[in-house]
């Protein structure tokens, strides 16, 4: 069974995210929102004094640099969550020490 999500921890959640972010989640990652958190991210943008247009550009913007699974889906940061624009083979370590085997790492503007 689902556990439920708390209004005001969401709330809480999306006031903490940065602008870019934010953008990011209402426009290459809309597909995997559910309608109250676009209506609440969209909320918080206005609130921020971002309008339709500057969503607008940031979707233009975002829409080419993004890197995408096999299954057409936006690939996330590996660090943030935000769409990434950078995918890289790294090794999986042990420990953080002794490498095991190679896999695919995702990475935004800012981690990468």
């Amino acid at each position: 069974m689902p556990v439920p999500i708390r209004p005001d921890s969401r709330l809480s959640r999306i006031r903490a995210m940065s602008t870019p972010e934010l953008l990011d989640r209402v426009t290459v990652l809309r597909d995997q929102m559910d309608d109250e958190a676009l209506e609440l991210l969209h909320a918080e943008l206005a609130s921020r004094g971002i309008g339709q247009d500057e969503i607008g550009a940031h979707l233009r913007e975002m829409r080419f640099k993004i890197v995408q699974h096999p299954d057409g889906m936006p690939a996330v940061c590996h660090k943030c969550g935000r769409a990434a624009v950078v995918s890289r083979l790294e090794w999986h370590r042990m420990w953080g020490m002794i490498p095991l085997f190679k896999r695919q790492r995702y990475w935004c503007e800012e981690h990468s």
